[in-house]
């Protein structure tokens, strides 16, 4: 995931919502950036495999040997809403 989950227009909506002076800004920010890091640690974990695309159509790569995954495990894709 390349963009952050809110940006930094966002946070400070909340912040604004939440009547948190504007001084707190700079700490605000790096508490957004640090909770979106351990938030994304937890839930994304490590990748499973890679969707690939190419001339001879869409295939997946696994980025570790899935005969050593757990029977049942389930994977998940994370999705972003749009408006």
């Amino acid at each position: 995931m390349t963009e952050p989950i809110l940006t930094r227009e966002e946070v400070l909506a909340m912040m604004y919502a939440c009547d948190i002076p504007p001084e707190c800004e700079p700490a605000l920010m790096d508490f957004a950036e640090r909770y979106e890091a351990a938030v994304l640690e937890k839930v994304c974990g490590e990748p499973v495999f890679t969707v690939q695309r190419g001339d001879l159509g869409t295939w997946l790569r696994w980025n570790q040997d899935p005969t050593k995954l757990p029977a049942g495990t389930e994977l998940f894709a994370l999705t972003r809403s749009k408006p």
